[in-house]
């Protein structure tokens, strides 16, 4: 019995696991946008193009290559149909906040790297770090009540929240959601306000 039990909770980790990196497939390479600008240093410096179409052209091919890992998806509900539900429908408005949120994080990212060319390592050692402290390879629960605050002040835990509940057939939590439409309404307001005053400095900063 113990051994059926302690496989049973394997499972469900390894379940867990994959289900909790295939959610971060698209927004962690979203946030290590450094090379948003700098990576199109040549076509914004011919001029003629909108700068926002790199940052969109970006968080595109990012999309793709999180879709390109459905497949993984589909294996672990042939495997656990159980998995399956109407909860899986939120994953449409969750999908649509991680959009709206990663572009203005990937658009504020590439323009503080065009001007600050040491801030990319910066960048990618914070994400890391993120990816660590947040409930990736772990269970929030385990996590004693005096270490609590690396879940509930991690922006990254809620948008984990949104992508993971109904992936694995679970309702996400109305926080998650809410916090999520603040972190857009809070972003864009002020990236678009920043990205006014720096896109005619950004071609002579590359």
């Amino acid at each position: 019995m113990l051994a059926c039990s302690g496989s049973k909770s394997m499972f469900s980790y390894h379940i867990l696991l994959l289900v909790s990196l295939f959610g971060t497939i698209f927004p962690l390479p979203s946030m290590m946008a450094t090379s948003g600008f700098t990576g199109a240093e040549n076509i914004i410096k011919d001029g003629g193009r909108p700068l926002s179409i790199h940052i969109f052209r970006l968080c595109y091919r990012n999309l793709i290559i999180a879709l390109h890992n459905v497949a993984v998806m589909l294996g672990i509900y042939i495997w656990n149909p159980s998995l399956l539900s109407w909860n899986f429908l939120f994953l449409i408005p969750a999908t649509v906040l991680l959009i709206i949120n990663m572009v203005w994080l990937s658009l504020l990212v590439a323009i503080v790297c065009a001007r600050f060319r040491d801030v990319p390592p910066i960048v990618a050692n914070v994400v890391q770090m993120l990816f660590f402290v947040s409930p990736v390879i772990f269970k929030p629960e385990i996590l004693p009540p005096e270490l609590s605050f690396v879940v509930d002040y991690n922006p990254l835990a809620y948008m984990m929240e949104v992508m993971r509940s109904p992936l694995l057939g679970q309702p996400p939590s109305l926080l998650s959601f809410a916090l999520m439409a603040v972190f857009a309404l809070i972003g864009w307001s002020f990236t678009f306000r920043f990205f006014r005053m720096t896109r005619h400095r950004i071609a002579y900063w590359l």
